[in-house]
């Protein structure tokens, strides 16, 4: 389902980043759950293009719907967004989606958040959204930042803190602070040595708590590692991926294709170059292709592989595909001719 929804309010939060305010569609007002994001569809140059934004509201404390979004270098949606955007424009925008989310019907005693940079948006609605639904809850954020001024809701959090201290700690990283004396802050990148130090020191039962992790691809990694390494359950340990990363070595096969769509009944050809997905091939010649997420996380873009080989990268397994079906976004081809159908 679209919405087109009216920009009424923008908020600096750092040199590189700001906060969308939209007002809620009179009719139909858009439900969503904390940790959830919306798909932003705008139209630049004459190619339509989607991306995925965290909503950074919380759906019982805010009348508003809130994303935030960080100037990313080369990034065609982030740039315009940053530069152009003006209170009074009407944005269409899919959703709500996702399911990083907390179970609120199964309350944990200790939540868990881990983040980096923009990756505190989806972390600061869930954590909003618990303090005031789940009083019992403890809530403990691992947040790092170059410094202090580049930090995305940082007086908003220390606030929190200090109106719930017995049920908020944060855990503040810079990398790049100039640390004063009995700082409160810690100098530095989160690591697997710093979380080990907070969970012996603390001694936590690790199995009873729910780990969200958002943040740059290597660090979501390194904490996903290092908490598994401590015995934490997989069910247990929830990550937002907006972005899909295909390592060198996994396109070492991969190799230049003629890929041919059917498509209503139509029959198209492409040439996708070594490295681009399917649906970036379509998508750069202005070709019209389902789809919405571009990260693995749905099934809009799902084809038939009807001949030909591709693979899928960068996405876990997907035990709700068929077999022969694939999803656009994230396959490569493994063989010069494919064909597919939608």
């Amino acid at each position: 389902m679209t919405y087109s929804l009216k920009v009424i309010d923008i908020r600096r939060e750092s040199h590189d980043s700001k906060t969308l305010v939209f007002k809620q569609p009179g009719l139909r007002k858009i439900k969503y759950r904390a940790g959830q994001f919306l798909i932003i569809i705008l139209s630049i140059a004459g190619r339509r293009y989607r991306r995925a934004y965290s909503l950074s509201s919380s759906p019982t404390l805010n009348h508003n719907l809130c994303i935030t979004i960080k100037r990313i270098p080369g990034g065609v949606i982030s740039n315009y967004l940053f530069d152009n955007c003006k209170k009074g424009d009407v944005i269409e925008v899919m959703g709500p989606m996702g399911e990083f989310v907390y179970d609120f019907e199964n309350p944990a005693t200790d939540i868990f958040l881990w983040g980096a940079g923009s990756g505190i948006t989806p972390l600061f609605s869930i954590l909003n959204e618990v303090l005031v639904r789940n009083h019992n809850t403890r809530i403990y954020l691992f947040y790092g930042n170059t410094s202090f001024e580049n930090s995305i809701f940082i007086k908003e959090l220390i606030e929190l803190q200090k109106n719930n201290s017995d049920r908020l700690i944060l855990k503040l990283f810079f990398s790049q602070e100039k640390m004063q004396k009995n700082s409160d802050f810690n100098f530095g990148r989160i690591t697997k040595e710093s979380i080990a130090d907070f969970f012996t020191v603390n001694q936590f039962k690790l199995e009873s708590g729910i780990h969200f992790i958002c943040g740059p691809s290597e660090m979501k990694a390194m904490i996903t590692d290092t908490l598994s390494l401590l015995q934490v359950k997989k069910q247990n340990i929830l990550t937002e991926d907006f972005g899909l990363v295909v390592s060198e070595k996994e396109l070492e096969n991969i190799v230049d294709s003629n890929v041919t769509l059917l498509m209503n009944n139509n029959l198209t050809t492409v040439h996708v170059r070594k490295g681009k997905s399917i649906l970036d091939a379509f998508l750069d010649l202005n070709y019209y292709l389902p789809y919405s997420c571009q990260t693995g996380s749905c099934n809009t873009c799902k084809a038939v592989l009807r001949s030909g080989r591709a693979e899928m990268m960068g996405i876990n397994e997907r035990a709700d595909l068929k077999v022969g079906e694939i999803l656009l976004c994230c396959s490569f081809p493994l063989s010069d001719q494919i064909e597919i159908k939608i």
